[in-house]
């Protein structure tokens, strides 16, 4: 697998909303902050208001959690959207055929095509999908993550392997490892480049 950015990719029309990475905020990030709204409303207790103040406290705190959790309802559909958007990109990746890029590229293998579905389920469920997938012609499927001074790139052949690269300011790292679709937490280090709970509360 290459270390380079492929010149093209496939972006979700869809952006995360203003405010939130959803490639690295998961549900939980977000919950939590909609638990501190919560608790500093419920907590400011001295000192004692008016009933007319009450009143109006009341409902600005209403206000402040409803919106909480509007931007939370938000973020998640957001990432359904983007979900499924990957998805019917791998379906046409899949279907490609032979010399279908007119360089002899060849389509995915079905094991392949299985991998990277597994793996984008599960990033689904942390809430960290990529910001591109895209299959250069060697029949590999890549999911891709770029930010100003981080990169990740991750792919499957379909060997029963994971190759992934990451670059951050702390250096590059790259890896060849086995890939169990029923046993994901076992890719330690790739699940903590991308900033995903390993299943023990670890980063």
């Amino acid at each position: 697998m290459t270390a380079v950015p492929a010149t093209f990719d496939f972006a979700p029309p869809s952006q995360p909303a203003r405010g939130y990475n959803t490639t690295t905020m998961g549900i939980g990030a977000a919950l939590r902050v909609m638990f501190k709204v919560t608790t500093k409303v419920t907590t400011m207790e001295w000192p004692k208001p008016s009933p007319t103040s009450v009143q109006e406290s009341s409902s600005e705190e209403v206000a402040t959690v409803t919106e909480g959790r509007v931007t939370t309802m938000r973020l998640m559909e957001n990432v359904e959207q983007r979900y499924s958007y990957f998805q019917k990109q791998l379906q046409t990746i899949a279907s490609r055929q032979i010399d279908w890029d007119g360089d002899n590229g060849r389509a995915p293998s079905a094991r392949a095509t299985e991998d990277a579905q597994v793996f984008l389920a599960f990033l689904r469920r942390h809430c960290s999908l990529p910001h591109s997938i895209f299959a250069p012609g060697d029949g590999e499927i890549n999911f891709e993550w770029k930010a100003r001074k981080r990169f990740t790139e991750v792919g499957f052949i379909g060997d029963g392997t994971v190759s992934w690269y990451h670059r951050d300011s702390a250096g590059e790292i790259f890896r060849d490892e086995d890939f169990d679709a029923s046993h994901l937490e076992a890719n330690v280090d790739l699940l903590k480049v991308l900033d995903i709970d390993d299943g023990t509360g670890a980063k």
